[in-house]
């Protein structure tokens, strides 16, 4: 904290990558990272699961969801999804992807860190996914980069592909969990991971609660 007592802290979609990648990042200093996100409708809040749940019984219904109205999303959000998470800018990118771009930067002090994102709304409760491809400045093993990724705290690692992590499997859990690790076909220092985490619950406010924590008990103010 030093005399500025301010942190940065991610929001709960970059929570995941933000978990799962720093040991490789102390480690191989990650130059580049292109992320795609599956984001849930709860991250949206109450309404936004309200008109979830509306879309869903009315398609039950009636076989269609274009007939409900929405407040919250640009399209329907049932059995759909769609790229836009927020606003869109002059360049095309939305407000969630701008996020997703700058906040890991400040996070891990990296302002030369190239981060390129989609953002995705799917149609599911809870659980944030994202697809991560990542570049590395200094050679590693795929032996390596499970290692680290064993022993990163508060992440769950699958090293057998068939265990990969899903929304469900990580509900009402605290946990970020990776999987689905492989070498990248383009180069010898880009591998690709998958990773889940509950964004109700591994989310920006747990993550202010464990802030605090750590800082009241190490005596940082």
């Amino acid at each position: 904290i030093g005399s500025k007592k301010l942190i940065s802290g991610p929001n709960c979609t970059l929570t995941g990558a933000a978990v799962a990648l720093y040991e490789v990042h102390k480690e191989f200093k990650i130059k580049e990272l292109r992320i795609s996100t599956y984001q849930a409708v709860s991250g949206a809040g109450k309404e936004a699961i309200d008109q979830f749940n509306r879309e869903l019984k009315c398609y039950i219904k009636t076989g269609k969801v274009s007939n409900i109205k929405s407040n919250v999303f640009p399209r329907a959000i049932a059995l759909n999804l769609f790229p836009q998470i927020g606003s869109f800018d002059e360049n095309g990118h939305s407000s969630e992807e701008n996020k997703v771009e700058w906040e890991l930067k400040k996070i891990w002090k990296a302002p030369a860190l190239r981060i390129s994102s989609t953002t995705v709304r799917v149609p599911v409760l809870r659980g944030h996914s994202l697809s991560v491809w990542v570049k590395t400045d200094k050679a590693w093993t795929i032996k390596k980069i499970e290692k680290l990724l064993l022993k990163t705290k508060g992440l769950k690692f699958f090293k057998n592909p068939n265990d990969y992590a899903t929304p469900l499997s990580v509900e009402k859990t605290f946990e970020v969990m990776a999987s689905r690790l492989r070498k990248s076909r383009v180069s010898p220092k880009e591998f690709q991971l998958w990773i889940v985490s509950d964004n109700l619950y591994k989310g920006a406010a747990l993550n202010t609660v464990q802030i605090a924590e750590y800082i009241g008990k190490n005596n940082l103010i």
